[in-house]
């Protein structure tokens, strides 16, 4: 019984994420409404984070870059949402 209602939350709850996905994607691809800016542009500087010998780490800063978003809830096309990137200005760099 009990594990009936769960099974029937969970298969709701996988829907409901696909359904609200589906939109988010039709909404990229077909702007709504009409005339509405799919894609943003962020600043963000990029940054090494170094560790050195001694335990510490020295933070290496690049010159800031423009980098596109889009305006969506999920990542769309390769790029981040605008409103999950706009919270992080800094972006670190791996080392090759």
């Amino acid at each position: 019984m009990i594990l009936s209602i769960v099974r029937k939350i969970a298969i709701g709850l996988v829907f409901l994420v696909a359904l609200v996905y589906a939109g988010d994607y039709i909404s990229i691809h077909v702007p709504i409404p009409p005339g509405r800016e799919r894609f943003g542009t962020l600043q963000v500087k990029p940054y090494f984070a170094v560790p050195m010998k001694d335990g510490k780490t020295e933070y290496m800063y690049e010159d800031a870059q423009t980098e596109t978003c889009s305006h969506s809830l999920f990542p769309q096309y390769g790029h981040m949402p605008c409103w999950r990137e706009s919270g992080k200005p800094d972006k670190q760099l791996k080392l090759p």
